[in-house]
């Protein structure tokens, strides 16, 4: 009778053992895959879990779970470190004074977010003063009960937009503005004047050079 009970619970116990190996084996593929992906990119990744508070239940800050080898390459660069229990171990975050507060948003409304923002100067970790200040692509996403932090050095793209744009509103030969900036200022300005009412004046001066033309023509522009 012993035997034939153990003989009829291994048999009943027995699906749900290779359920469960399934599960397991299901849980290190995609633990396997999501790691293979994540060290893959070159964008720095981050995984940050929730810290809330006991009473409250609040958010109150983040602990840094996860970062992919961009990331550490990223954060040692800049003096910090990868076994911070906060935001701070991650000095291009903990330079924003917003951060805390995005990433907040993200946790409680389940909607990520996306956008471009200007890091201010960070340490550069060789202890000879700071770096300097760059762009950077933030995407945050939640992921459990925390948020997934992705970031994209985009300083040379938006030092190149300012380039075009300084080009596109400066005169070649003088390094002056040029129509195309002041219309765009004069509209700012009507603008502003309008909002303003009488409370601010705006006024335009025009000043023609008399046969300014013919000194260009005969002497040239130097």
């Amino acid at each position: 009778l012993v035997v034939l009970g153990l003989e009829w619970l291994r048999w009943q116990v027995r699906p749900l053992v290779q359920e469960l190996e399934r599960s397991r084996n299901a849980a290190l593929t995609s633990e396997a895959r999501f790691r293979a992906a994540a060290e893959s990119s070159l964008d720095p990744f981050f995984i940050f879990h929730s810290l809330r508070q006991e009473t409250t239940g609040e958010v109150v800050g983040f602990r840094l779970v996860y970062a992919n080898r961009p990331a550490e390459e990223l954060t040692r660069q800049a003096g910090g470190s990868n076994k911070g229990a906060d935001l701070a171990a991650v000095p291009h975050l903990s330079a924003l004074p917003t951060i805390l507060q995005k990433l907040r948003q993200v946790v409680a409304s389940r909607q990520g977010i996306a956008e471009e923002i200007r890091i201010p100067e960070v340490g550069n970790g060789n202890g000879q003063g700071r770096g300097e200040a760059a762009w950077y692509s933030l995407q945050a996403v939640p992921l459990g009960d925390g948020v997934a932090v992705t970031l994209r050095d985009i300083t040379e793209r938006k030092s190149e937009q300012e380039r075009l744009t300084i080009m596109a509103q400066t005169d070649a030969l003088t390094g002056l503005a040029n129509r195309r900036a002041f219309a765009k200022r004069l509209r700012h300005a009507i603008e502003s004047s309008r909002r303003l009412r009488h409370q601010r004046l705006l006024a335009v001066l025009f000043l023609d050079i008399d046969h300014f033309k013919l000194i260009n023509d005969t002497l040239g522009h130097t």
